[in-house]
């Protein structure tokens, strides 16, 4: 199990406590907890405006414990949850989420969707400017004619913060993208 999925299965089994850390290459670390990805009523202005445009039958691309399709299934929307944990599978259904796929996006296939649903700076999983041109050729295998992405995820250029700035001044040094 990996360590974000151990911190979701121990939140999730009563361990209030349960975080992961975030580590950069460039030695900067953040600890995260876990609570964030139960709490399925508390969202930001962002999230809060990507939920109300989902329309249709919905694919919530690394739902991870579910806050978003959760939110989505209570509205009444048809919502499929993915994610590349297997581990995610037992806390989505224990959590009221029916419809689930394991699998890493890039691989799903078989099934067409009206939004497309990436949150919690979900376009990341991309990784790279060629890793999300390969997504979005790849999301036309699995969106329907018409239908509609909604993504997010940080901006870098805007911080005020020494440490971030140096980190992406030392990616654009690398010929890297700013947050990569």
């Amino acid at each position: 199990m990996n360590p974000f999925a151990s911190a979701l299965s121990a939140f999730h089994s009563g361990d209030l406590s349960a975080a992961f850390v975030i580590r950069r290459d460039d030695g900067f670390e953040q600890q995260v907890s876990t609570s964030i990805f139960f709490s399925d009523d508390k969202f930001s202005a962002l999230e809060s405006l990507a939920l109300d445009l989902c329309e249709g039958r919905t694919l919530d691309i690394g739902g991870a414990a579910g806050r978003h399709s959760l939110a989505l299934i209570r509205r009444g929307l048809d919502v499929t949850c993915l994610d590349i944990l297997p581990d995610m599978e037992v806390i989505l259904r224990d959590r009221g989420v029916d419809q689930i796929v394991i699998s890493d996006v890039f691989t799903f296939s078989g099934e067409r969707f009206d939004t497309l649903l990436m949150l919690m700076n979900g376009i990341g999983m991309a990784g790279t400017p060629e890793g999300l041109d390969r997504f979005l050729q790849h999301a036309h295998q699995i969106i329907r004619p018409g239908g509609q992405i909604l993504c997010d995820s940080i901006d870098v250029s805007v911080t005020s913060d020494p440490v971030h700035a140096a980190y992406r001044e030392r990616n654009l040094k690398l010929g890297r993208a700013p947050g990569q």
